[in-house]
């Protein structure tokens, strides 16, 4: 196996869409959640969700580069990223307590809403683009070790620290989520196997209905 698609293989089998599926579907859940319990799981999601992220990126950028750690490029991707800076201005400002007018609010929420559709209408725009031939057994296989094995070694690890239902829940619902739309953009940028990304991405999120759905349904 070639470098740049072994790199791209690890890393699409765990750098998971945490901010634009994971925390929408895990807030949508909280409704099957006792209302008092509700706002601490999603407070606590959104702190682990950051810490996952930076380590994430970290992690990522490590096996794009084919395990040599460049300081600047690693120091770039994992603190100029969008979803981390997003996360930790969250935890500042809920820390702060600081009130921000309704319209404003309402403007945050409105971008925030078309995220996710338009980070998938950009990675349709790079499928019809991108030729995938010779790349499908690796897109299937790093989509299936992405939305079922890692979910049940988390569902194991859960298991042996004895966590609760509702932690259970966010460490699993984050562990189905598919991989991330950023591992095309860091494919791109460090000349790693863009195909292979760009597939990984599209075949893990139809795929992740499912997991996500048995995750719903069991937790």
């Amino acid at each position: 196996m070639p470098d740049s698609v072994r790199s791209t293989f690890i890393a699409t089998s765990f750098f998971g869409n945490l901010t634009y599926i994971g925390i929408p579907v895990l807030a949508h859940s909280l409704g099957q959640v006792a209302l008092g319990e509700a706002p601490e799981l999603l407070a606590t999601a959104v702190i682990v969700m950051t810490a996952m992220t930076v380590i994430n990126n970290a992690l990522a950028v490590a096996v794009f580069q084919g395990g040599k750690f460049h300081p600047l490029s690693l120091t770039h991707h994992v603190f100029a990223n969008p979803m981390a800076l997003a996360g930790c201005l969250g935890i500042l400002y809920g820390m702060i307590g600081f009130e921000i007018t309704p319209a404003f609010d309402q403007v945050l929420e409105s971008l925030g809403n078309i995220a996710v559709p338009l980070a998938l209408l950009c990675i349709g725009g790079a499928l019809e683009m991108t030729p995938l031939r010779g790349h499908y057994p690796w897109i299937a296989t790093t989509s299936i070790l992405k939305i079922l094995a890692l979910p049940v070694i988390g569902w194991l690890i859960c298991a042996t620290l004895g966590l609760s239902p509702a932690d259970t829940r966010v460490v699993l619902i984050f562990c189905a989520c598919p991989t991330a739309v950023v591992a095309y953009t860091m494919a791109t940028q460090i000349n790693a196997d863009q195909s292979l990304a760009t597939g990984a991405i599209a075949v893990s999120t139809v795929r992740s209905f499912v997991s996500l759905g048995l995750v719903l349904a069991v937790t």
